[in-house]
């Protein structure tokens, strides 16, 4: 199965992350300086989805043993006690 990723798409997730991640790094600094607990509660969620956004869309699988070549139907042999389709020689 094919994935194709467009170029608006890609750009959307890279902005969005961005902004997720800004967000995590001012809530951080608020945490440390001003409100301890909120701004360090805020700031993990919105670092996960800027994680989220920022990861590649399309995972890219490797295969490790060659692909088997598939027989031509034409080639196929037919089992014993199965007739013959018409074209097919017999």
């Amino acid at each position: 199965m094919s994935t194709t990723v467009s170029l608006g798409s890609r750009l959307g997730g890279l902005v969005l992350g961005t902004v997720f991640i800004l967000l995590g790094v001012m809530f951080i600094v608020l945490g440390v300086t001003f409100l301890p607990i909120i701004g360090i509660i805020m700031a993990l969620p919105l670092l996960g989805l800027s994680r989220y956004f920022l990861r590649p869309l399309v995972q890219v699988t490797i295969r490790t043993e060659p692909a088997k070549k598939p027989v031509p139907a034409r080639e196929a042999a037919v089992p014993e006690g199965i007739p013959a389709v018409a074209g097919q020689a017999a």
